[in-house]
């Protein structure tokens, strides 16, 4: 955490910090920012590093009205991806009624089972190499105005952390198969 802080000083100009409890201007500053731009791009997208599966537990009390069902969320899921439910409620099916809805830090159905696929919250140990690049380039762009009070600079840093992103995304994105599409004799015939 210290080393992503210092080296986003390091890109502005700005003195190293020793701790984030340090009395300095830029110990202050990255210590409001830090967490909340790490997590909301940890949130952004689907990273490899940071996914996660669980199968859920249920709530011990019932939701007010809609759902027969609550599972809570895994502490520290900062975005599901995708849910998997089994074993409806006979009475609880409806027509047109969605599967589930997430609410705060439950999710509620008429299933008796619930797994989600979820963006965790890792630490930096856990980040692939290419996120930690644009973290660093991220919280480099967003403290950079308040350190130095340029236009220039912080355009800069905002390109900087542009390509960053995306070499990063590219990365990740080829890490994952490509879903592969059987053809049957029907397909072959339109072709």
């Amino acid at each position: 955490m210290l080393s992503i802080a210092n080296q986003a000083l390091y890109r502005v100009g700005a003195d190293p910090i020793d701790s984030f409890g340090d009395d300095s201007t830029e110990s202050k500053l990255i210590s409001v920012v830090y967490s909340p731009i790490k997590k909301a791009l940890l949130r952004a997208y689907d990273w490899n590093c940071a996914t996660r599966r669980v199968a859920l537990t249920e709530h011990n009390a019932a939701p007010v009205n809609e759902y027969d069902t609550q599972f809570v969320l895994p502490d520290k899921c900062l975005r599901v991806l995708d849910v998997f439910i089994d074993d409806l409620r006979p009475e609880a099916a409806s027509i047109g009624h969605k599967a589930y809805s997430i609410e705060g830090n439950k999710l509620l159905t008429n299933y008796t089972q619930a797994s989600i696929v979820y963006i965790h919250d890792i630490s930096e140990a856990q980040l692939d190499s290419h996120v930690e690049e644009a973290l660093v380039a991220k919280i480099a762009f967003e403290i950079s105005y308040t350190i130095n009070a340029s236009n220039t600079q912080q355009s800069q840093l905002g390109a900087i952390y542009e390509a960053k992103l995306q070499e990063a995304r590219t990365t990740d994105a080829t890490e994952n198969p490509h879903v592969v599409i059987r053809t049957d004799g029907l397909t072959k015939v339109r072709y």
